[in-house]
């Protein structure tokens, strides 16, 4: 989603330039004699580019209004949240998605079974998943194309979850590119695309708009859920049919405080992709629309083993219509107020606001804060940055260009326009 910005185009904001005159001065610098008249015709274009470079800074100082550096300060660190928030977001709700059916499975099981039941067995505990961020030593590039895309099933529930095809796992650009963003244009110096922008792996070939980096990885570990009114509430000398109760009373409570932590999670990530529908200057990819896509398009597939198929499939899209729906609202008053100084700062503190709505959660708040400040961490580490050359195409033009100096590469430029200026004039 790219926001528009119309910039009218006038005679009064419109400059141009040639750069026949600095040419010149490349070539007396060079030790080039000219004659009189021919310096006669680069003094006339000197000239002109002086008129209008003064006409420029005119318009500049007396015509235009400063920018907003704050303005803009805000928006950015608005969307450095979204971006660092977006994909765990996505990817802890269908952990706390997958553990509010294990409770609720558990709740029936004690219903049914009484003191016979599994989870009632064990020890009065309820074990579910939660995420935890893992780094991969170097940026990984992956393929988002339909063709190079395929839905596992992860966890005992058999979550459906999107994974994308490696074309190259150990990717040496590092901080040249921006994770988790599609068609990144410093991708196309990545080892796995060719000079035509294409992929070359075999299992790929796509062209690099739909490829983007990933910089980490969220696996899923265990995580015991407690909830203290009811613990405290158990007892030695209670009956069986009593630590069944409390344990009912547990499981209930502990599936409300899901189902409220996935409504939370469908509210941030929908402000997030209207912030971004407004105010975005490169492409979003919404993950939380894909995802509920994703359950939608799997559970059609299934058999109806349950005869609850069905119930599963219209829930879904209950879920879809009110992430959208959400989405809608938020974006139309974002939409509103986008050209305001006080709008586009309420917007920014609006997402800051949804960030600590996230970390709040009771449950995988903290979860969630711990996986986003490690993924922020680790774009600063120094091995992003400082990528070994190694993992870059082999191209011997650009090991070339890496070697040389920025003075080097200045006065080579100067001598080919000496050379070029020298054939033009004289033949």
């Amino acid at each position: 989603m790219i926001c528009k910005a119309v910039v009218s185009t006038q005679s009064t904001n419109m400059f141009c330039f040639d750069n026949e005159a600095f040419r010149l001065l490349a070539c007396v610098h060079n030790g080039i004699v000219f004659e009189e008249k021919v310096i006669d015709i680069y003094e006339a274009s000197w000239q002109k580019a002086c008129e209008e470079t003064n006409r420029m800074m005119k318009h500049i100082i007396e015509e235009t209004e400063p920018h907003k550096v704050q303005d803009t300060t805000s928006i950015n660190d608005a969307r450095r949240i979204i971006l660092g928030l977006s994909r765990p977001l996505q990817e802890f709700r269908e952990v706390i998605k997958d553990t509010e059916r294990k409770a609720e499975q558990a709740l029936n099981e004690i219903k049914i079974l009484g003191a016979e039941a599994k989870s009632f067995r064990d020890k009065l505990e309820f074990k579910g998943m939660t995420l935890e961020e893992e780094s991969l030593p170097q940026p990984r590039t992956v393929c988002t194309h339909k063709d190079c895309t395929e839905v596992v099933s992860v966890g005992k529930e058999g979550i459906p979850m999107k994974v994308y095809k490696s074309c190259h796992e150990q990717c040496g650009l590092g901080g040249e590119v921006s994770p988790e963003i599609k068609g990144d244009a410093s991708l196309m110096r990545c080892w796995a695309i060719q000079s035509n922008n294409h992929c070359h792996r075999s299992h790929c070939g796509h062209h690099y708009l739909v490829h983007m980096h990933r910089t980490y990885e969220l696996k899923r570990v265990e995580k015991i859920f407690t909830c203290d009114n009811v613990q405290s509430q158990l007892d030695e000398k209670m009956s069986q049919k009593q630590k069944i109760e409390v344990e009912k009373k547990r499981l209930e409570i502990l599936v409300t405080e899901l189902k409220v932590e996935g409504i939370t999670i469908q509210k941030v990530a929908a402000g997030f992709a209207a912030f971004l529908k407004i105010h975005s200057i490169i492409p979003f990819n919404d993950a939380m629309g894909d995802y509920i896509d994703i359950q939608i398009e799997e559970e059609v597939k299934k058999d109806d083993l349950d005869g609850k198929r069905a119930a599963r499939i219209a829930e879904w899209k209950a879920y879809k219509g009110q992430y959208e729906e959400r989405k809608k609202i938020l974006t139309n008053a974002m939409d509103t107020v986008k050209h305001s100084e006080e709008g586009r700062a309420h917007s920014s503190q609006q997402v800051k606001d949804l960030m600590e709505d996230a970390f709040k959660l009771k449950h995988y708040g903290k979860n969630i804060k711990d996986v986003y400040n490690k993924v922020a961490k680790a774009k600063e580490q120094a091995y992003y940055a400082q990528a070994p050359t190694k993992h870059l195409k082999g191209s011997s033009r650009i090991n070339e260009i890496n070697k040389k100096s920025l003075y080097e590469r200045g006065v080579e430029k100067v001598k080919l326009g000496a050379e070029w200026t020298k054939k033009k004039v004289w033949g």
